[in-house]
Formats: structure tokens, sequence, C-alpha cells
């Protein structure tokens, strides 16, 4: 019995608001007479500024995001970055600036869905080596090996040791906390030759 009314109570209360707003739109109707044109012209314009906003919203999201050094957050240091997509040519990249990128150079540990910062340390013609714990980008020091990486890769310091040239269109990059999984443990990021870079800019230190 209970259920009954409260079904009647539901039904009334949605015959009460279709009603209304039939009544609406026939008021609204009546009082656009003689500026229908006119009404017309401005649901065309605000349907062209609807798509069009979502249009230039898409196009702007192709060229610039924001982006977040999850590794960096214990440190407080440049943790959000505001990234220009494809602005930067290989042969304009500078050292000490930051890239964004895809690369399943990082699996397991980082999926190649996930757009990844580090930044550049070396370039096509630079000398890398690991000598014991320290990574030497032509003969200066800029990081070292860090144990707990180590353990999570299985490596060992001595399968670390190396010595070569970063090849054409390739890139060395660290990350900005010292247990980032970079360029120290997985090599050098290579390049397509004709696609421009994106370049991460720190927004807040």
């Amino acid at each position: 019995m209970k259920s009954s009314i409260k079904q009647n109570k539901l039904f009334q209360f949605l015959a009460y608001l279709f009603m209304r707003s039939i009544s609406f739109v026939k008021e609204l109707f009546n009082a656009c007479k003689g500026r229908r044109l006119t009404v017309l012209w401005i649901a065309a314009f605000f349907t062209f500024m609807y798509i069009s906003s979502e249009y230039y919203i898409e196009k702007l999201q192709s060229k610039v995001g924001i982006a977040v050094d999850i590794s960096n957050i214990s440190s407080n240091d440049h943790i959000f970055f505001k990234v220009d997509k494809g602005v930067r040519e290989y042969k304009d990249l500078k050292i000490g600036e930051f890239i964004a990128f895809k690369t399943d150079k990082l699996e397991p540990f980082v999926s190649r869905d996930y757009t990844v910062i580090k930044k550049v340390i070396a370039k096509e013609g630079d000398h890398i080596q690991i000598k014991g714990m320290d990574v030497l980008v032509n003969g200066k020091k800029h990081a070292e090996l860090h144990p707990i990486a180590l353990q999570k890769i299985n490596k060992t310091v001595g399968q670390m040791q190396t010595d070569y040239i970063v090849p054409k269109h390739s890139i060395f990059v660290l990350g900005s906390y010292k247990r980032s999984y970079d360029s120290r443990y997985w090599g050098v990021l290579p390049t397509e030759k004709k696609t421009k870079l994106d370049i991460a800019t720190p927004i807040l230190f």
C-alpha cells in the first residue's frame, strides 16, 4: 500500500514537471514571435562557440600540457612542469634542459604509456663513462649509481661499468632525484630525426 502511494506521488511529481516544461516552452515560443530569426542566429552563434571552444581546447592540449615529476616529491624540487609539445629540434636542444617523453626503456618499473621527465646531460658525440659508482660525461662527474636502484634492477656495480660515445640523435638523461631510473641504468634515449621534442619547464620549486 505504501509502495503504491509513493509511486502515485512520484508519477504526479513527474507529470507536474513535464507540464511545467511544456508551458515554459510555449511561453518562450510566443515571446519570440517576430524575432525567431534573431533567436536562431543567437542559437547558431552559441553552438559555433561551443564547437570551436572544444576545437581550440583540443588544439591547446596538443601543444601545451602539465606534468608532474613524481620521483621528486620527497625533495620538493621541480615538482610541476609546463610541457611545450614538439617545440625543439634535436640540434637546438640544450644541455640542462628538461624533456618530456614516453619510452619502453623504463619498463617494467614505468609503463611506456606514461610521460617521463628527465634532464638532458649529454648529446651525440659526448663521452659517457661509468667508473666505479661515478657517472662521468666528458670526464666530468655528473652523478653516481644508487645502491637501491642497482638492487631493483638486479645488477652489480661491476656489470654497470661502461665507456661509450653517445650515438647520433640520442640523449643521455638524468632524473633530478638520486634514485631516479634513468640513462645511468638503461642507456641513451634515441630520438626520431624529424620529430621535434617536448620541452618541460619547471613551474613550481
